[in-house]
């Protein structure tokens, strides 16, 4: 979530060697928070993909990112006030039309679901549809400290390699940086 305008410069974002894609909070208005992106290498090729939705509260960007092999990378966020069952069916037909490009993918972003809490209805129904489409959730500790719960999710094939993950402790924000490496 990036809580950005398009009144932020892409330029603000980004330092030498690095590009950056986005999708701003459409129609912002008085409301807060929204938005994602991604800072990339500028020696990727990257394009920006086209992937349906639904057109639920969910915000995402999806890209095919190819430095030796090419990778999806999703990023997604979920306000904490969108209606679970809309959303959940927008995420699956994200996903599922990611997956069908048979390459290893990787998706982040804060779904606003603790992962710490399998017993709320929400989050069983997150994890049967995450299950029922062959993709697992990684992060498996708290990423907000000041709740103590798992919001920020990394996303991957169950079948992908992902060989660590971690939640870094991070000053200028109140969710902690999740770090997945293959």
């Amino acid at each position: 979530e990036t809580w950005m305008t398009a009144d932020v410069a892409d330029s603000f974002l980004v330092f030498p060697g690095y590009k950056v894609s986005r999708c701003d909070r459409a129609g912002r208005g008085s409301r807060r928070g929204g938005g994602v992106c991604v800072l990339y290498r500028d020696n990727y090729r990257v394009e920006r993909l086209t992937v349906p939705s639904v057109g639920s509260a969910l915000e995402s960007l999806w890209l095919s990112v190819c430095s030796v092999t090419a990778v999806i990378i999703g990023v997604v966020y979920r306000p904490p006030s969108a209606p679970v069952a809309v959303t959940l069916d927008d995420l699956q037909t994200q996903l599922t039309h990611a997956l069908g490009t048979n390459k290893p993918l990787y998706v982040l972003g804060d779904v606003n679901f603790d992962w710490l809490r399998q017993d709320q209805s929400g989050v069983r129904r997150y994890t049967q549809m995450l299950d029922d489409i062959g993709v697992k959730q990684l992060i498996r500790q708290p990423t907000r400290p000041v709740s103590g719960t798992a919001l920020d999710h990394v996303l991957v094939r169950s079948s992908d390699t992902v060989t660590t993950t971690s939640v870094v402790p991070c000053s200028w924000s109140d969710h902690d940086m999740v770090i997945a490496e293959t």
